[in-house]
């Protein structure tokens, strides 16, 4: 699996500039027991390592977008990243890494292990943060790559 990943990083990033990868995770609310994992966690935490997966502006962008959307975000706490962005997340090369976690009962009952309704709402945010994300890194390319 990860050999085949970093072939795919190198793909990309040999045809652009700069590229991103969302490592995505679920965040449970409810413990095995039945009792809350933690009060007041953020519907999203984007983790970059604090700044060392990823640059800032697009960090920020990912943070501002889930926002407008009108959801609660948290950087780097309670999860700041792991191993895929910490290993594949090199942004002075133009790879950057962002862990996103979601939480959990955003888009499933977690008790049933059943799709909640707003499963749909939360899978096109998602792809519409994949879309402007890349629209935006498409443009950044282009102005790079017409300036070469």
């Amino acid at each position: 699996w990860h050999s085949k990943l970093i072939k795919e990083l190198h793909d990309l990033k040999s045809v652009f500039k700069e590229i991103v990868l969302l490592d995505c995770h679920s965040m449970p609310t409810i413990r095995q027991d039945g009792r809350r994992v933690k009060e007041n966690l953020s519907d999203f935490v984007i983790g970059d390592l604090w700044e060392g997966t990823c640059n800032e502006d697009i960090s920020t962008f990912v943070i501002d977008f889930l926002k407008k959307k009108g959801f609660t975000v948290a950087k780097n706490n309670p999860y700041a990243g792991g191993y895929i962005i910490e290993n594949y997340g090199k942004p002075q090369q133009g790879m950057n890494a962002l862990q996103v976690e979601i939480r959990r009962d955003l888009y499933l009952d977690e008790k049933k292990l059943e799709l909640n309704n707003s499963y749909y709402y939360i899978k096109r945010v998602l792809r519409n943060l994949v879309s402007e994300l890349s629209e935006r890194l498409i443009e950044k390319n282009q102005y790079k790559q017409s300036a070469e």
